[in-house]
């Protein structure tokens, strides 16, 4: 029954490192594509708008990171720290 457990853990620890290896990807191929437009000398509102979209998914990789090292901790407080300041970063994207 133990062992059913571990598997489960496992799982939930292998999906998070795959979105959070896919956001890294898709992120670093957006900004790789904006660099080659800027330079070129597309820099318009696509590449703004994909610059956007890059940043976003670096800061999505930032907060679900800085989640689980905050749930690791076993403190509210680390948990609290890391709301605040989740909600700073959501808060600055909208603004």
């Amino acid at each position: 029954m133990s062992n059913k457990n571990n598997t489960n853990t496992t799982r939930t620890s292998v999906s998070f490192r795959y979105v959070i290896n896919c956001l890294s990807f898709f992120a670093s191929v957006i900004i790789g594509i904006v660099l080659i437009l800027s330079k070129v000398g597309l820099s318009g509102q696509v590449s703004n708008i994909l610059s956007l979209v890059a940043q976003s998914l670096s800061y999505l990789v930032v907060v679900f990171a800085g989640f689980y090292y905050a749930r690791s901790k076993r403190s509210i407080v680390y948990l609290i720290i890391w709301a605040v300041a989740a909600a700073l970063i959501i808060t600055g994207l909208f603004l």
